[in-house]
Protein backbone atom coordinates (compact mmCIF):
# COMPACT_ATOMS: atom_id res chain seq x y z
CA UNK A 1 0.00 0.00 0.00
CA UNK A 2 1.44 3.32 -0.80
CA UNK A 3 1.11 5.73 2.18
CA UNK A 4 3.08 8.75 0.49
CA UNK A 5 -0.09 10.61 0.06
CA UNK A 6 -0.41 10.58 4.12
CA UNK A 7 0.64 13.44 6.14
CA UNK A 8 3.98 13.09 7.49
CA UNK A 9 5.61 14.80 11.04
CA UNK A 10 8.34 17.11 10.30
CA UNK A 11 11.51 16.93 11.82
CA UNK A 12 13.63 19.12 13.40
CA UNK A 13 16.91 20.58 12.60
CA UNK A 14 18.96 18.03 15.00
CA UNK A 15 16.92 15.11 13.33
CA UNK A 16 15.62 14.25 16.88
CA UNK A 17 11.79 14.41 16.47
CA UNK A 18 8.98 16.73 16.16
CA UNK A 19 9.36 20.50 15.97
CA UNK A 20 10.00 21.60 19.34
CA UNK A 21 7.91 24.38 21.60
CA UNK A 22 4.54 25.43 20.83
CA UNK A 23 3.74 26.68 17.21
CA UNK A 24 2.27 30.28 17.04
CA UNK A 25 2.65 30.88 13.44
CA UNK A 26 2.80 28.98 10.28
CA UNK A 27 3.13 30.38 6.63
CA UNK A 28 4.14 28.47 3.06
CA UNK A 29 5.60 29.94 0.29
CA UNK A 30 5.81 28.51 -3.31
CA UNK A 31 8.23 25.59 -2.16
CA UNK A 32 9.22 26.51 1.31
CA UNK A 33 7.76 27.06 5.00
CA UNK A 34 8.13 29.23 7.81
CA UNK A 35 7.29 28.43 11.13
CA UNK A 36 7.63 30.81 14.19
CA UNK A 37 7.19 29.47 18.00
CA UNK A 38 5.93 31.07 20.79
CA UNK A 39 8.80 32.71 21.93
CA UNK A 40 9.58 33.83 18.64
CA UNK A 41 12.45 31.63 16.78
CA UNK A 42 12.06 31.27 13.43
CA UNK A 43 12.46 27.89 11.73
CA UNK A 44 12.36 27.30 7.81
CA UNK A 45 12.65 24.66 4.97
CA UNK A 46 12.17 23.51 1.87
CA UNK A 47 13.42 25.66 -1.51
CA UNK A 48 16.00 28.38 -0.97
CA UNK A 49 17.01 29.35 -4.86
CA UNK A 50 16.45 32.81 -3.75
CA UNK A 51 18.10 32.81 0.20
CA UNK A 52 14.61 32.88 1.62
CA UNK A 53 16.12 30.57 4.46
CA UNK A 54 18.63 32.65 4.96
CA UNK A 55 21.35 30.68 3.64
CA UNK A 56 23.13 31.24 0.58
CA UNK A 57 21.26 29.55 -2.34
CA UNK A 58 24.62 28.85 -4.08
CA UNK A 59 25.87 26.37 -1.40
CA UNK A 60 22.44 25.17 0.05
CA UNK A 61 19.55 25.22 -2.98
CA UNK A 62 17.01 23.72 -0.30
CA UNK A 63 17.03 22.36 2.90
CA UNK A 64 15.01 18.79 3.85
CA UNK A 65 15.15 19.93 7.52
CA UNK A 66 13.94 23.01 9.66
CA UNK A 67 16.84 25.85 9.76
CA UNK A 68 16.89 28.28 11.94
CA UNK A 69 16.56 32.54 10.70
CA UNK A 70 18.00 35.38 13.07
CA UNK A 71 16.57 38.72 12.84
CA UNK A 72 19.74 41.00 13.20
CA UNK A 73 18.65 43.44 15.32
CA UNK A 74 20.71 44.68 18.61
CA UNK A 75 18.02 43.56 21.30
CA UNK A 76 16.55 39.87 19.97
CA UNK A 77 14.52 39.26 23.18
CA UNK A 78 12.36 42.89 22.90
CA UNK A 79 11.67 41.40 18.91
CA UNK A 80 8.11 40.23 18.87
CA UNK A 81 7.26 38.38 15.90
CA UNK A 82 3.21 39.62 15.17
CA UNK A 83 2.69 37.85 11.68
CA UNK A 84 4.62 35.99 8.73
CA UNK A 85 3.34 35.96 5.28
CA UNK A 86 5.20 33.92 2.17
CA UNK A 87 5.17 34.85 -1.38
CA UNK A 88 6.38 32.73 -4.19
CA UNK A 89 9.98 32.63 -3.07
CA UNK A 90 10.08 35.31 -0.25
CA UNK A 91 8.99 36.28 3.24
CA UNK A 92 7.43 39.25 5.48
CA UNK A 93 8.17 39.41 9.23
CA UNK A 94 5.82 41.54 10.32
CA UNK A 95 6.81 42.37 13.66
CA UNK A 96 7.25 44.97 17.29
CA UNK A 97 10.55 46.04 18.40
CA UNK A 98 10.91 48.53 20.88
CA UNK A 99 7.92 49.96 21.05
CA UNK A 100 7.94 49.87 17.04
CA UNK A 101 6.39 48.45 14.39
CA UNK A 102 8.61 47.29 12.04
CA UNK A 103 8.72 45.19 8.41
CA UNK A 104 11.84 42.67 7.87
CA UNK A 105 11.99 40.52 4.17
CA UNK A 106 14.14 38.07 2.62
CA UNK A 107 14.12 36.18 -0.20
CA UNK A 108 13.50 36.99 -4.18
CA UNK A 109 13.59 40.77 -4.96
CA UNK A 110 14.06 41.14 -8.37
CA UNK A 111 10.54 43.01 -8.99
CA UNK A 112 11.72 44.70 -5.45
CA UNK A 113 8.63 43.08 -3.51
CA UNK A 114 10.74 43.77 -0.82
CA UNK A 115 10.75 47.51 -0.33
CA UNK A 116 14.30 47.43 -0.47
CA UNK A 117 16.79 48.29 -3.54
CA UNK A 118 16.70 46.10 -6.18
CA UNK A 119 18.50 42.67 -5.90
CA UNK A 120 17.99 39.59 -7.47
CA UNK A 121 17.71 37.73 -3.78
CA UNK A 122 17.91 39.03 -0.39
CA UNK A 123 19.56 36.31 2.03
CA UNK A 124 18.99 37.62 5.30
CA UNK A 125 15.70 39.24 7.20
CA UNK A 126 16.56 42.77 6.48
CA UNK A 127 14.56 45.84 8.14
CA UNK A 128 11.77 47.92 5.53
CA UNK A 129 12.76 51.40 6.02
CA UNK A 130 10.26 52.64 3.08
CA UNK A 131 8.98 56.02 4.29
CA UNK A 132 5.37 55.35 3.59
CA UNK A 133 5.14 52.53 5.81
CA UNK A 134 7.37 53.37 8.60
CA UNK A 135 6.16 52.63 11.77
CA UNK A 136 2.57 51.54 10.42
CA UNK A 137 1.12 49.57 12.52
CA UNK A 138 -0.45 46.71 10.12
CA UNK A 139 -3.19 44.64 10.16
CA UNK A 140 -3.75 42.63 7.28
CA UNK A 141 -0.97 41.75 5.05
CA UNK A 142 -0.66 39.26 1.74
CA UNK A 143 1.52 38.26 -0.54
CA UNK A 144 1.39 37.33 -4.03
CA UNK A 145 3.68 35.74 -6.47
CA UNK A 146 6.08 38.56 -6.49
CA UNK A 147 4.13 41.46 -5.10
CA UNK A 148 2.65 42.31 -1.58
CA UNK A 149 -0.04 44.19 0.21
CA UNK A 150 -1.18 45.37 3.24
CA UNK A 151 -3.94 47.49 5.55
CA UNK A 152 -2.90 49.41 8.42
CA UNK A 153 -4.55 49.70 11.72
CA UNK A 154 -5.85 53.27 10.13
CA UNK A 155 -7.94 50.95 7.08
CA UNK A 156 -5.31 52.43 4.58
CA UNK A 157 -3.77 50.45 1.94
CA UNK A 158 0.10 50.23 0.87
CA UNK A 159 1.11 47.82 -1.61
CA UNK A 160 5.33 46.72 -3.24
CA UNK A 161 6.19 44.37 -5.77
CA UNK A 162 5.15 43.69 -9.52
CA UNK A 163 2.80 45.32 -10.91
CA UNK A 164 1.98 44.41 -14.60
CA UNK A 165 -1.52 43.27 -13.91
CA UNK A 166 -2.42 46.59 -11.86
CA UNK A 167 -1.99 43.58 -8.54
CA UNK A 168 -0.81 46.37 -6.43
CA UNK A 169 -4.26 48.78 -7.34
CA UNK A 170 -2.76 51.53 -9.29
CA UNK A 171 -1.56 51.64 -12.42
CA UNK A 172 2.08 52.74 -12.04
CA UNK A 173 5.30 51.15 -10.74
CA UNK A 174 5.44 50.42 -7.15
CA UNK A 175 9.59 49.63 -6.17
CA UNK A 176 9.12 50.07 -2.66
CA UNK A 177 5.07 50.51 -0.57
CA UNK A 178 3.54 53.10 -1.89
CA UNK A 179 -0.23 54.01 -0.68
CA UNK A 180 -2.97 52.89 -2.77
CA UNK A 181 -6.48 55.11 -2.66
CA UNK A 182 -9.39 52.61 -3.39
CA UNK A 183 -11.72 54.92 -1.95
CA UNK A 184 -13.50 55.94 -5.02
CA UNK A 185 -14.49 52.98 -5.30
CA UNK A 186 -14.58 50.93 -1.96
CA UNK A 187 -15.60 53.65 0.23
CA UNK A 188 -14.72 54.25 3.41
CA UNK A 189 -15.66 51.17 5.40
CA UNK A 190 -14.03 48.73 6.90
CA UNK A 191 -11.24 45.89 5.08
CA UNK A 192 -11.96 42.87 6.85
CA UNK A 193 -10.49 40.25 4.51
CA UNK A 194 -7.47 40.24 2.20
CA UNK A 195 -5.80 37.58 0.18
CA UNK A 196 -3.99 37.42 -3.09
CA UNK A 197 -3.57 34.91 -6.37
CA UNK A 198 -0.46 34.88 -7.86
CA UNK A 199 -1.80 38.28 -9.83
CA UNK A 200 -4.66 39.30 -8.36
CA UNK A 201 -5.66 40.73 -4.68
CA UNK A 202 -9.19 40.99 -3.48
CA UNK A 203 -10.60 42.24 -0.35
CA UNK A 204 -13.94 42.24 1.41
CA UNK A 205 -15.15 45.55 2.81
CA UNK A 206 -17.44 45.57 5.89
CA UNK A 207 -17.89 41.62 5.46
CA UNK A 208 -20.33 42.07 3.01
CA UNK A 209 -18.95 43.41 -0.95
CA UNK A 210 -15.67 41.79 -2.37
CA UNK A 211 -13.68 43.81 -4.73
CA UNK A 212 -10.88 42.34 -6.78
CA UNK A 213 -8.19 43.75 -9.08
CA UNK A 214 -5.30 42.28 -11.33
CA UNK A 215 -4.91 39.34 -13.25
CA UNK A 216 -8.56 37.73 -14.54
CA UNK A 217 -7.47 35.03 -17.13
CA UNK A 218 -8.89 32.28 -15.40
CA UNK A 219 -12.07 33.82 -14.75
CA UNK A 220 -11.16 34.09 -11.13
CA UNK A 221 -13.57 37.90 -10.94
CA UNK A 222 -16.34 35.99 -11.63
CA UNK A 223 -17.11 38.06 -14.40
CA UNK A 224 -17.15 39.08 -18.06
CA UNK A 225 -13.84 41.11 -17.62
CA UNK A 226 -11.11 40.90 -20.53
CA UNK A 227 -8.88 38.15 -19.06
CA UNK A 228 -5.59 39.44 -20.13
CA UNK A 229 -5.31 42.93 -19.56
CA UNK A 230 -4.83 44.68 -16.07
CA UNK A 231 -7.95 45.53 -14.21
CA UNK A 232 -7.95 47.99 -11.69
CA UNK A 233 -10.45 47.72 -8.81
CA UNK A 234 -14.34 46.52 -8.93
CA UNK A 235 -16.62 44.72 -7.34
CA UNK A 236 -17.05 40.88 -8.16
CA UNK A 237 -19.21 39.62 -5.00
CA UNK A 238 -21.72 40.84 -2.50
CA UNK A 239 -22.42 38.41 0.32
CA UNK A 240 -26.54 37.12 0.52
CA UNK A 241 -29.04 39.05 2.58
CA UNK A 242 -28.70 38.48 5.87
CA UNK A 243 -24.69 36.74 5.48
CA UNK A 244 -21.90 37.93 5.89
CA UNK A 245 -18.24 37.07 4.50
CA UNK A 246 -16.88 34.91 7.24
CA UNK A 247 -13.97 33.56 5.28
CA UNK A 248 -12.05 34.71 2.39
CA UNK A 249 -8.83 32.77 0.33
CA UNK A 250 -7.22 32.89 -3.31
CA UNK A 251 -5.05 30.17 -5.02
CA UNK A 252 -3.15 30.85 -7.52
CA UNK A 253 -6.00 31.84 -10.12
CA UNK A 254 -8.99 31.50 -8.17
CA UNK A 255 -10.98 32.76 -5.49
CA UNK A 256 -12.81 30.49 -2.52
CA UNK A 257 -15.52 32.91 -0.55
CA UNK A 258 -17.26 31.30 2.95
CA UNK A 259 -20.40 33.13 4.54
CA UNK A 260 -21.93 33.30 7.30
CA UNK A 261 -24.79 31.14 6.53
CA UNK A 262 -22.96 27.93 5.51
CA UNK A 263 -22.62 28.88 1.57
CA UNK A 264 -19.69 28.34 -0.28
CA UNK A 265 -18.89 30.25 -3.94
CA UNK A 266 -15.44 29.81 -5.57
CA UNK A 267 -14.72 31.57 -9.26
CA UNK A 268 -11.73 30.52 -11.55
CA UNK A 269 -11.15 26.82 -10.93
CA UNK A 270 -15.02 27.06 -12.48
CA UNK A 271 -16.63 27.82 -15.55
CA UNK A 272 -19.28 30.89 -15.49
CA UNK A 273 -18.11 32.88 -12.96
CA UNK A 274 -19.00 32.66 -8.82
CA UNK A 275 -20.45 29.38 -8.22
CA UNK A 276 -22.10 28.01 -5.06
CA UNK A 277 -20.62 24.76 -4.15
CA UNK A 278 -23.57 23.28 -3.23
CA UNK A 279 -22.40 19.68 -3.64
CA UNK A 280 -19.42 20.43 -1.29
CA UNK A 281 -21.61 21.99 1.09
CA UNK A 282 -24.17 18.62 1.69
CA UNK A 283 -20.96 16.62 1.97
CA UNK A 284 -19.45 19.01 4.94
CA UNK A 285 -22.76 19.89 6.71
CA UNK A 286 -23.69 15.90 6.62
CA UNK A 287 -20.15 15.36 8.65
CA UNK A 288 -19.87 18.28 10.14
CA UNK A 289 -20.71 22.55 9.63
CA UNK A 290 -19.75 24.62 6.91
CA UNK A 291 -20.63 27.59 9.18
CA UNK A 292 -18.20 25.97 11.47
CA UNK A 293 -15.19 26.26 8.89
CA UNK A 294 -12.45 27.20 11.03
CA UNK A 295 -9.53 27.64 8.39
CA UNK A 296 -9.84 28.17 4.45
CA UNK A 297 -6.32 28.24 2.96
CA UNK A 298 -5.86 27.30 -0.87
CA UNK A 299 -2.61 26.26 -3.14
CA UNK A 300 -1.72 26.60 -6.96
CA UNK A 301 -4.70 24.36 -7.43
CA UNK A 302 -6.07 22.78 -4.32
CA UNK A 303 -8.39 24.28 -1.39
CA UNK A 304 -8.42 23.20 2.22
CA UNK A 305 -11.39 23.92 4.43
CA UNK A 306 -11.03 23.06 8.40
CA UNK A 307 -14.23 22.75 10.70
CA UNK A 308 -14.53 22.72 14.27
CA UNK A 309 -10.50 22.66 14.29
CA UNK A 310 -10.53 19.09 13.86
CA UNK A 311 -12.03 18.16 10.80
CA UNK A 312 -10.72 18.35 7.40
CA UNK A 313 -11.85 18.68 4.06
CA UNK A 314 -9.97 18.71 0.76
CA UNK A 315 -10.66 19.58 -2.87
CA UNK A 316 -9.21 20.20 -6.48
CA UNK A 317 -5.85 18.80 -7.65
CA UNK A 318 -4.00 15.55 -6.10
CA UNK A 319 -1.50 15.80 -8.54
CA UNK A 320 1.62 15.75 -6.05
CA UNK A 321 -0.60 14.13 -3.25
CA UNK A 322 -1.02 18.11 -1.54
CA UNK A 323 -4.85 16.34 -0.56
CA UNK A 324 -3.57 14.18 1.86
CA UNK A 325 -5.74 11.60 0.12
CA UNK A 326 -4.87 8.14 -2.43
CA UNK A 327 -6.47 9.15 -6.00
CA UNK A 328 -8.30 11.94 -7.11
CA UNK A 329 -10.99 14.52 -6.95
CA UNK A 330 -12.50 17.24 -8.72
CA UNK A 331 -12.64 21.16 -7.99
CA UNK A 332 -16.32 20.46 -7.26
CA UNK A 333 -16.22 17.65 -5.09
CA UNK A 334 -14.57 17.36 -1.76
CA UNK A 335 -13.20 14.57 0.43
CA UNK A 336 -12.50 14.03 4.07
CA UNK A 337 -8.82 13.74 5.29
CA UNK A 338 -9.17 10.56 7.62
CA UNK A 339 -6.46 11.77 10.09
CA UNK A 340 -7.10 8.39 11.77
CA UNK A 341 -4.97 6.49 9.26
CA UNK A 342 -1.41 8.68 11.11
CA UNK A 343 -2.63 7.96 14.40
CA UNK A 344 -3.95 11.70 14.50
CA UNK A 345 -6.41 11.77 17.21
CA UNK A 346 -8.17 15.21 17.09
CA UNK A 347 -10.77 16.47 20.16
CA UNK A 348 -11.94 19.92 21.12
CA UNK A 349 -9.22 20.08 23.39
CA UNK A 350 -6.28 18.51 20.55
CA UNK A 351 -7.19 20.52 17.67
CA UNK A 352 -5.58 21.78 14.27
CA UNK A 353 -3.96 25.40 15.30
CA UNK A 354 -2.69 26.29 12.29
CA UNK A 355 -2.54 25.25 8.17
CA UNK A 356 -1.31 26.69 4.68
CA UNK A 357 -0.80 25.52 1.63
CA UNK A 358 2.19 26.28 -0.93
CA UNK A 359 1.67 25.73 -4.45
CA UNK A 360 1.81 21.86 -4.01
CA UNK A 361 1.67 21.00 -0.62
CA UNK A 362 -0.46 21.24 3.11
CA UNK A 363 1.29 21.92 5.81
CA UNK A 364 -0.48 22.22 9.53
CA UNK A 365 0.00 22.37 13.02
CA UNK A 366 -1.93 20.62 15.96
CA UNK A 367 -2.43 22.57 19.13
CA UNK A 368 -2.09 20.10 22.29
CA UNK A 369 -4.10 22.51 25.04
CA UNK A 370 -4.05 19.42 27.35
CA UNK A 371 -0.77 20.35 27.90
CA UNK A 372 -0.96 24.29 27.66
CA UNK A 373 1.27 27.07 27.66
CA UNK A 374 1.71 26.66 31.27
CA UNK A 375 3.46 23.67 31.01
CA UNK A 376 5.81 24.70 28.12
CA UNK A 377 7.27 27.23 30.34
CA UNK A 378 7.38 24.60 33.22
CA UNK A 379 9.28 21.94 31.21
CA UNK A 380 11.26 25.05 29.43
CA UNK A 381 12.88 25.61 33.44
CA UNK A 382 13.33 21.61 33.11
CA UNK A 383 15.09 22.15 29.71
CA UNK A 384 12.21 19.65 28.11
CA UNK A 385 11.12 21.51 25.95
CA UNK A 386 7.19 20.55 24.77
CA UNK A 387 7.22 19.28 21.04
CA UNK A 388 3.80 20.75 18.89
CA UNK A 389 3.20 18.00 16.29
CA UNK A 390 3.82 19.39 12.76
CA UNK A 391 2.87 17.34 9.82
CA UNK A 392 2.56 17.70 5.91
CA UNK A 393 1.46 16.37 3.36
Amino acid sequence: MDNSYKPLPVRNNKNSGEIQKPIKLVACGAYFVVIVTIDDEIYACGENSYGQLTIPSSTCPYSSLMTRIEIPVECPKALKIMNVKCGHSFTYFICEYMGDNVLFACGRNYDCQLSLPQNISVPRPTMVTSKEILNKKIRLFECGHSFAICVTSENQIFAVGENRFQQCGRPIAMPEFTHVDLTSVIGKGEITHLACGYFHTTLAVDEKKVYAFGMNRNGQFGNNLESERAHSCTLIFESPPGQKIAKLASGARFITIVTSGGEIYTAGNVPQGFQRMVEIEKFINERSSVASITHLTCGESHTILVCEKKRVFVSGSNRFGQLGISGQITNTTVSELDLDQSYIRLTNENHIQHIDCGDYFTFFCLSYKSFGLMMHKILLREDKPLSDVTFCF
